[in-house]
C-alpha cells in the first residue's frame, strides 16, 4: 500500500470527508478492501449426461468496497466532530461520490453505505478507529472527466492586425472538417458513449455515426441550430433532439460502446453534411484501482 493516497467521500449536500497522509483522517495498515478488484459471480452448470458442464453465468458481482483509519485530532476539527460528520454522511438512502488516488491513478465511483459505520478505540489514550463499508451497484472504477472527440474543429491561422505581443488582435482561422476520427478507450471494459449532433448553417437530414460495423442512424432532419444527443451507456439509452426526448432511430441501428483499445467512428448525413458540427464523450471504466 502506498503513502500517496487520497480518499475523497462527497455527500449530495456537499459534505466531503478525505482520508489521506495529510488529513485528520489516516488509513491503517491494511484498511482498504475491495479497491483492486471487484468480486465475481461465476456457476457453472453439469451437462445432464455428459462430462463437464456450461457456465450459467459469468459476471462482475456487485463490488464491495470498505475503508478503515484513525480519526486524529486536526487543527481545525476534532475527532468528535468528524465522527458526528461520519455518521451525518452514511445515509444509506443516498449515494456517495468516491474519489480514489491510489497507485498513481485517479479514479471514482458511485457508492451506497451498506452498513452502520463502526467506531473504536482500543485505550481510552488511543486515537478513534472508524469503519465504512459501501457496495456499488455499477461495479466499476471510472475517469473522473470524460474523454471528448470533435469532429469539427477550428485551427488559428493568424493574427489580424499582425502584432507580436500575447493577447492583441483577433484570431483567425480555418474550419477543418474530419468526418472520420481513431477513438481510443484506454479502459478494461467497454464503456457507453454520449454523441451530439448540431446543426450548424443549415438543415441536416438523417445524422449517422458509425463505430466499426455498427452504426445509429435516425431518420430525421435537425434544423439550423438544433442538438440532438445520443446516449449509448447502459441504463440511460435515449435520444433527444433539444432536450425532449424522440428516440427515433432506423430499426438497424446498434447502440453501440466502445470497446477496450482504438476503434475508427465516422459522423454523417444523407443531406446537409457540411452544417453537421459533432462531438462524440465517453468515460472509459476500469475493473479495479
Amino acid at each position: 500500500m502506498t503513502h500517496d493516497y487520497k480518499i475523497t467521500l462527497t455527500d449530495s449536500r456537499g459534505r466531503t470527508l478525505t482520508v489521506s497522509p495529510d488529513a485528520p483522517c489516516r488509513l491503517t495498515e491494511g484498511g482498504l478492501d475491495g479497491f483492486e478488484c471487484a468480486g465475481f459471480d461465476v456457476r457453472v452448470r453439469a451437462y445432464a449426461s455428459t462430462a463437464g458442464g456450461y457456465a450459467e453465468t459469468r459476471r462482475f458481482a456487485e463490488r464491495e468496497l470498505s475503508m478503515t483509519f484513525t480519526v486524529g485530532d486536526g487543527e481545525e476539527e476534532d475527532a468528535e466532530s468528524i465522527r458526528r460528520r461520519i455518521v451525518s454522511m452514511m445515509d444509506p438512502g443516498a449515494d456517495l461520490l468516491l474519489d480514489a488516488q491510489l497507485f498513481g491513478e485517479r479514479r471514482q465511483i458511485t457508492v451506497i453505505p451498506a452498513e452502520r459505520p463502526e467506531f473504536r478505540r482500543p485505550h481510552f489514550h488511543h486515537p478513534l478507529e472508524a469503519t465504512l463499508s459501501f457496495v456499488a451497484p455499477e461495479v466499476f472504477f471510472r475517469e473522473p472527466e470524460p474523454t471528448g472527440v470533435q469532429f469539427r474543429d477550428g485551427v488559428p491561422l493568424f493574427a489580424c492586425p499582425m502584432n507580436l505581443w500575447r493577447g492583441a488582435g483577433t484570431v483567425s482561422g480555418l474550419l477543418r472538417v474530419r468526418n472520420e476520427a481513431e477513438i481510443r478507450n484506454p479502459g478494461d471494459g467497454p464503456c457507453g458513449v454520449v454523441v451530439t449532433f448540431r446543426a450548424e448553417g443549415g438543415d441536416v437530414v438523417s445524422p449517422v455515426i458509425t463505430a466499426g460495423e455498427k452504426f445509429i442512424r435516425c431518420p430525421l432532419t435537425l434544423a439550423d441550430g438544433d442538438e440532438m444527443e445520443i446516449d449509448t451507456r447502459p441504463r440511460r439509452k435515449t435520444i433527444t433532439v433539444n432536450g425532449e426526448r424522440v428516440f427515433v432511430f432506423e430499426r438497424d441501428s446498434t447502440f453501440f460502446q466502445l470497446p477496450p483499445g482504438t476503434t475508427v467512428v465516422t459522423v454523417g448525413a444523407a443531406e446537409g453534411e457540411d452544417y453537421l458540427k459533432a462531438r462524440i464523450a465517453f468515460t472509459p471504466i476500469y475493473y479495479g484501482m
